[in-house]
Parts: structure tokens; C-alpha cells; sequence
């Protein structure tokens, strides 16, 4: 277990390094000079070369690779083109913004999608789970940013429940979390659908083994039956689909920031790709691939908690 605790975290940096070496050369591809952008539409052909001389532009890509690469095990993670000012720091003061979002999106769409996706597995075929999964193709067929936009609409605009854009004051405060609501559930309904349907196909398989309809023959309760047995050797692939959802909210959030003007990461890193902000856009995807490599990570250790069968050589 340890060894293999101590494999998968001396691949991480490995992984990280792939994933960001392919977006530099990607950036680099695409069309547009950021020093143009910088520069602005009145700048002479003089002071866009100063401004390729100052931020290395001037270099050849693979020189420019090898300092950027020195640079970032240096823990120099570049300076912004737009901002003038140190990488780590900006995408480090929107982080936690990007994570409080994401995070309680994740725990409405668990609380809502997990427990539905029971009640419909236990039910199966009747009016509750056809309503379930019916209400859960619904909700899957909806875009997310159309969604969005619908929940602006209702509760900020129409109904002036709750606030249409910002963070409020503060983390955690009553006026930050007015300010989440909504985000949160435009992220987390979605996901919600997922959850929903993956928890009933694979709790229904489970119920129908021979050691579950052995509990029932002895008579067991209701509820030790599905959620001490049953549910518990279900979560085992609910649990990978958690891990490879998890990424894909934290990308998805980019879209809800921008709508909600919601100042974390993603509204950022949208503007820093308009503006070819290099270094910007290669820091993000080093935090997002790290993340993905620990969320892995720590979905194989819950396997090992769950199952203790599991091990790992």
C-alpha cells in the first residue's frame, strides 16, 4: 500500500510536467502576438519588438521552453503580460474563490444526486423512479450556462431573491453565501443528474446478489440491508465517477464565473487566453492538472477504506 502511495506521488510532478509542457507549445501555436495585444493599436513596430525583447518573446519557442521550465522548478511561475505582476500571486488570491464554488457544488450535487439515485434504485420501476430518472434526463439535456441564465433570471432578476453577479464581502459570510447560491447550483444540479443515475444502475446490480437477498430472507431492516450492505459495495464506482468529475467542475466553473462575474480562477484565465497572457494560462493548468492527479489519488485510497479487499502491490 505504501509503495504504491509513494508511486503514484512521485508521478504526480511527472504528469504535471506532460500536461503543461503540451499547453506552452499549444499557446505558442495559436494565432496572435501577445505583444501586439499589449501594446495596443497606436504602438509603433519599435516598441512591440521592446516589448518581445522584455517578456523573451524574441527567443525561439524551445529556448523559451527551457526558461520557462527552469523558471517554474525555481517556483517562478512567470510574470502576467496584461498585469505586469508575479503569476503565483494572482492565480493564488482567486483560487480559494474557484474552490469554494466548486466545493459546494460538489456537496449539493452529492446530497441531492446520491440519496435520489437510492430511492430509485429501491423502488425500481415504479412512478418514483421513473419520475427519477425521467427528472435526471431532464436536467442532463440542459446546458449548463442556459441554466445558468435561467437562474438569474428567476431568482435575481424576477423574484430579487438573491444576488444576479459577485462574491459578496468575505468567505463564508451571510453575504458571501447569497452570493454562492446560485453558482453553486448551476454547477452542482447537473452533476446532480450523474450522481442520480449512476447510484441507482449500480446499487440495483448490487441488490440483486445472492448476499443481499440472503439479508432479506433473514429478516435484516430495511435500512441495514441497503445503505450497511448494499449501498456500501456501490460506492465503489460512485466513487470513480466523483474522481473524474471532480476535474471537469473545475473547468466547468470557468463558464458559471463568467456569467456570475463570480472572481475566481476561471473569469481570469478566460480573459488571459483573449489576451494571449501565456504564463497565466500555463500556471492555471499546472494547479488544474495537480488537482486531478490528487483527486485520483485519494480516490484510490477511499477504495482501499471502503473495500478493504483492495489492496494494492
Amino acid at each position: 500500500m505504501w509503495q504504491y502511495l509513494l508511486k503514484r506521488l512521485l508521478t504526480l510532478p511527472i504528469i504535471v510536467w506532460i500536461v503543461v509542457s503540451i499547453i506552452f507549445f499549444v499557446m505558442r501555436i495559436i494565432p496572435g502576438d501577445p505583444a501586439v495585444l499589449i501594446a495596443g493599436p497606436f504602438a509603433t513596430p519599435q516598441q512591440i519588438e521592446q516589448l518581445r525583447v522584455i517578456f523573451g518573446l524574441d527567443k525561439p519557442v524551445y529556448l523559451q521552453y527551457v526558461s520557462w521550465l527552469r523558471a517554474l522548478l525555481r517556483g517562478d511561475w512567470g510574470i502576467s503580460f496584461q498585469t505586469r505582476s508575479p503569476v503565483l500571486p494572482l492565480l493564488a488570491e482567486r483560487l480559494p474563490k474557484t474552490l469554494q464554488l466548486t466545493g459546494l457544488g460538489l456537496v449539493i450535487s452529492l446530497l441531492i444526486g446520491v440519496p435520489l439515485g437510492v430511492t430509485a434504485a429501491v423502488k425500481a420501476h415504479s412512478i418514483v423512479d421513473y419520475f427519477s430518472t425521467a427528472s435526471a434526463v431532464f436536467w442532463l439535456s440542459i446546458p449548463a450556462f442556459w441554466f445558468a441564465l435561467i437562474l438569474q433570471l428567476l431568482f435575481a432578476a424576477k423574484l430579487r431573491w438573491l444576488p444576479i453577479s459577485g462574491s459578496g464581502a468575505g468567505m463564508w459570510t451571510l453575504d458571501n453565501l447569497r452570493h454562492l447560491v446560485l453558482p453553486a447550483l448551476a454547477i452542482g444540479l447537473p452533476y446532480a443528474a450523474q450522481y442520480l443515475r449512476f447510484t441507482r444502475s449500480a446499487l440495483l446490480e448490487v441488490l440483486l446478489q445472492d448476499y443481499i437477498k440472503t439479508a432479506w430472507s433473514k429478516g435484516l431492516p430495511h435500512r441495514s440491508v441497503v445503505y450497511k450492505h448494499a449501498l456500501r459495495n456501490a460506492l465503489i464506482p460512485i466513487i470513480t465517477l466523483l474522481g473524474l468529475r471532480i476535474p471537469w467542475m473545475i473547468g466547468g466553473a470557468v463558464i458559471i464565473e463568467n456569467i456570475f462575474a463570480w472572481p475566481g480562477m476561471g473569469s481570469f484565465v478566460v480573459q488571459a487566453i483573449y489576451n494571449r497572457d501565456f504564463h497565466v494560462v500555463e500556471g492555471f493548468m499546472v494547479i488544474l492538472a495537480a488537482l486531478v492527479v490528487i483527486t485520483n489519488l485519494v480516490v484510490d485510497l477511499l477504495y482501499v477504506m471502503i473495500n478493504p479487499l483492495i489492496r494494492y502491490e
